[in-house]
């Protein structure tokens, strides 16, 4: 092992030729070119010069306390034990860096940004940050072990690979464009600081810090195999960003593992949204994106604050047995393009006195609960389809659209003399109720208004029914009693 001092001028790493290579701090030159064995050092004896590295480049430690020159080039360069920059210095270097100690080892930036891939892969080696440590590169972790010592990282891509991470109260920030998956088990606090696309996994398990408050949108691009995001059970999720899943053809598979998220999640490009357990949100879940976007919950129970679906083409969403509770005011569920509902049901809980919209677009819906308490309306805008379609409590408001034809497979709600179920129409214009399959509708103490009941003989508001105007078939009388059998004559 020897020590090798920079002291060539400008000039390139790997030159030979003169006084490039010293073995002391401003020492004669003429040394060979740095191997593994030798320590290299960048120094006061350098000078304010520029030294590239053209071919690919070794050393075992590199030093560069005291210097105020530039580290450029972007061929190769391995590191076979510790490295030290400092503030005085400019790093122009953008090649790819790899960290090669089999024992242990620092790294110290000194306020550096490295931008070079990052690379470590040295077996049985520990590599320990001394200070916060950034780079705008990809990172990948091979072989070793890589400590932030509670030092921040950032990063366009946190290490990918079988090495260990050690965090302790570490940061980690990550933002641009990655290439490799995220294994995030320790440490303090997550962070997009921008607006991140990555291909890879992201793998909380294990994490009990905080994934911090920000709306940076993420977005899973991978455009040749499913991806998947993994919750850690015991972290919090502070991060309000839109998740989404481009490329066409493959998963976005979601472990929620109980942590509740705070942005919408959806398709942006023609793809599946997985659902691996219980999924909840404090915003949306859509479909969405390309024009055979779907949701498949695996019977999962779902909790949005709303849901839907949007963009060309037909939606599919895949519910089994599912209830979607939706939490949210208006539009509590918004549809604008076709979809196709497969089992679930969607259950609207909302309290409040606000306006509680479901904006079905004339679709078909397996199942709609109106589960929500208190004074405000239910409004359905559409010409919408419900095999089947209940009211849970009273009083409850149903509203739908003036001019519209709403079919119901069957439909349950049930008032009282003091808190009524009420039925009419948003505007004071008539829309049309069908009761499809046979049948006859009654509903205990309604009060109607600006309705049309089809077929006729078929919708009854009793007992305790009252008119309120502008109906049409309505019957506030008592129903024929099933498999009534009438009697004509003298007897």
């Amino acid at each position: 092992m020897a020590e090798r001092h920079w002291v060539g001028g400008n000039a390139a790493w790997s030159a030979t030729a003169g006084t490039k290579w010293a073995l002391t701090n401003g020492g004669a030159g003429g040394q060979a070119v740095p191997t593994s064995a030798d320590d290299v050092y960048l120094d006061s004896g350098s000078g304010g010069v520029t030294v590239t590295i053209t071919t690919a480049a070794n050393c075992l430690s590199l030093d560069c306390t005291g210097f105020t020159g530039t580290l450029a080039g972007s061929s190769t360069l391995s590191i076979y034990a510790s490295v030290t920059l400092v503030g005085t210095m400019t790093l122009g270097y953008s090649g790819a860096l790899t960290l090669r100690s089999i024992n242990a080892a620092s790294i110290t930036s000194a306020g550096q940004v490295w931008g070079s891939s990052f690379a470590v892969n040295g077996a049985g080696g520990r590599w320990m940050f001394q200070d916060t440590f950034s780079n705008t590169g990809s990172m990948t972790l091979t072989n070793g072990f890589l400590d932030s010592n509670n030092f921040a990282v950032s990063a366009t891509s946190w290490p990918s690979g079988g090495a260990n991470i050690s965090a302790g109260s570490r940061t980690y920030y990550m933002f641009g464009t990655s290439a490799g998956d995220y294994a995030i088990s320790t440490g303090s606090l997550f962070s997009l600081t921008s607006a991140v696309t990555t291909i890879g996994n992201i793998d909380f398990t294990g994490f009990t810090g905080t994934w911090a408050a920000n709306s940076n949108a993420l977005t899973f691009v991978n455009s040749s195999a499913d991806v998947t995001l993994t919750m850690g059970s015991g972290m919090t999720n502070s991060y309000t960003g839109v998740i989404s899943r481009n490329s066409t053809g493959f998963k976005l598979n979601i472990q929620s593992n109980g942590v509740v998220f705070g942005g919408s999640v959806q398709n942006a490009g023609s793809n599946v949204i997985n659902l691996l357990d219980a999924f909840s949100s404090t915003s949306s879940l859509l479909a969405a994106g390309g024009s055979t976007s779907s949701i498949v919950s695996n019977s999962f129970s779902i909790s949005t604050l709303s849901g839907g679906a949007s963009g060309a083409g037909t939606k599919t969403l895949t519910l089994g047995t599912t209830v979607w509770t939706l939490t949210g005011t208006s539009p509590v569920w918004t549809v604008s393009t076709t979809i196709s509902m497969s089992g679930g049901t969607l259950k609207m809980t909302n309290s409040s006195v606000s306006v509680k919209t479901f904006a079905g677009n004339g679709q078909t819906y397996p199942n709609v609960v109106v589960s929500g308490t208190g004074s405000g309306v239910f409004l359905f805008t559409g010409a919408n389809t419900f095999t089947a379609f209940s009211v849970d409590h009273n009083p409850a408001t149903l509203q739908f659209t003036a001019g519209t034809n709403t079919t119901f497979g069957s439909f349950s709600a049930t008032g009282t003399a003091i808190n009524p179920i009420t039925i009419q129409s948003f505007t004071a214009a008539t829309h049309t109720l069908t009761k499809s399959g046979g049948g006859t509708v009654v509903v205990p103490y309604a009060t109607v208004s600006y309705s049309i009941a089809s077929p006729v003989t078929t919708w009854y508001a009793y007992p305790g029914g009252v008119d309120n105007g502008n109906n049409s078939n309505w019957l506030f009388s008592s129903p024929p009693l099933p498999n009534s059998v009438f009697f004509r004559g003298n007897f």
